[in-house]
């Protein structure tokens, strides 16, 4: 199953209806990972096609955001029951000014192989805003939700500098994520996170840019995709842009995958 979704808004006041019902699920969500192992425990254990339900309403409230364990050792294996690995990868970014162009891209993907579930994905989202008034500014994030995984590997990275008259924000995120069948690791599961922040104020071009060309005009576009292969997967993205001529421009986006 795959999903595919592009938004791009050229300099108009007009919001697209981006958002569904799913939204609540995604947006808003900071850096979680799901240490419980009782999302799947109820009267129908032998029902797969139940699972991605019971993910999905358990991904807000069934999280554990209990401290990270690094090198567990192996665990012990646990009898075969139905199990899902669900994620959710997405972000935004936004600029203010006369000037302004805020970009998103998101990619995500699951793929049963039997032995076990693996998924993987990352998130860019740029934003840059100029003026010749001096009040620019531009901000992006990025962020991971993760259920049902052994393993999760996350790599970040956040940038946010001022230049001349120019507001410049990056954020990147890239993850791996693993359900291996009939195991867990005996302290929870084992999440590595590496995470790169900066900010600072240059007066010329010598740092990173999303673009070495200033904007011109309000422009906002992104786009999300979301693969998955297996029996029962699941596959969503939702994106949204906005931009407003010499005043902003938005963007956000997410992609979801289960399988």
């Amino acid at each position: 199953m795959k999903s595919n979704h592009h938004d791009h808004e050229p300099q108009h006041d007009r919001k697209h209806a981006g958002f569904d019902h799913h939204s609540e699920h995604v947006f808003g969500a900071d850096s979680l990972w799901s240490a419980n192992d009782g999302w799947l425990s109820g009267p129908h254990l032998d029902r797969p096609q139940d699972a991605h339900d019971r993910v999905i309403g358990s991904t807000a409230d069934g999280l554990d955001s209990s401290p990270t364990s690094h090198g567990a050792t192996t665990g012990s294996p646990l009898a075969s029951e139905p199990s899902a690995l669900v994620t959710v990868i997405g972000g935004d970014a936004y600029a203010t000014g006369t000037n302004t162009d805020a970009t998103g891209a998101v990619n995500n993907s699951v793929k049963d192989l039997g032995y076990a579930t693996v998924a993987s994905g990352f998130a860019v989202f740029e934003a840059s805003g100029s003026s010749s008034h001096g009040d620019a500014a531009a901000g992006a994030d990025t962020f991971l939700s993760v259920a049902g995984a052994d393993i999760v590997i996350e790599f970040e990275l956040d940038f946010n500098f001022h230049i001349g008259n120019k507001d410049v924000a990056v954020s990147k995120l890239v993850y791996y994520a693993i359900d291996i069948d009939n195991w867990t690791p005996p302290n929870g599961p084992i999440v590595m996170d590496f995470q790169t922040h900066a900010s600072g104020q240059f007066g010329g071009h010598n740092g990173y840019l999303p673009s070495h060309v200033a904007p011109s005009g309000n422009l906002a576009s992104v786009a999300a995709i979301a693969d998955a292969q297996g029996a029962n997967s699941l596959a969503s993205t939702l994106t949204h842009s906005l931009a407003v001529e010499n005043h902003f421009s938005l963007v956000s986006g997410a992609a979801m995958v289960a399988a």
